[in-house]
């Protein structure tokens, strides 16, 4: 039973249409000039050829060996950008190392189950 003497918000939680969950696996950024902090979310991948040949071998396979290089060439394609207050940082990453906790105790308590 609600407590009469206390105000309650309830909040809807919506999806719009084109609602989609983004992978990262980083993010680059800082504060803005405006002291927001500005992060840009990023996949991190290897290049992809436009085109390949391969060579195909007397048993019909394909040869896929490839041709080894020195120099590594990491792509970071950003797939969204989000602006926040400081405030609103503050409590984003107060509620992600909650989250961190709560899944690292759940990690422990399964350990003690074995």
């Amino acid at each position: 039973m609600a407590n009469k003497d206390k105000t309650t918000v309830k909040f809807v939680h919506k999806f719009t249409d084109d609602y989609r969950i983004i992978p990262a696996n980083g993010a680059w950024g800082g504060v803005s000039p405006r002291g927001d902090l500005l992060m840009h979310f990023f996949v991190e991948h290897t290049k992809v050829p436009r085109e390949e040949i391969q060579v195909v071998k007397e048993d019909g396979s394909l040869d896929s060996s490839r041709k080894k290089t020195k120099e590594v060439e990491i792509i970071r394609t950003m797939q969204i950008g989000v602006n926040m207050n400081i405030e609103q940082v503050t409590h984003l990453a107060n509620w992600i190392l909650e989250n961190v906790e709560r899944y690292k105790r759940g990690k422990m308590d399964k350990k003690k189950e074995k």
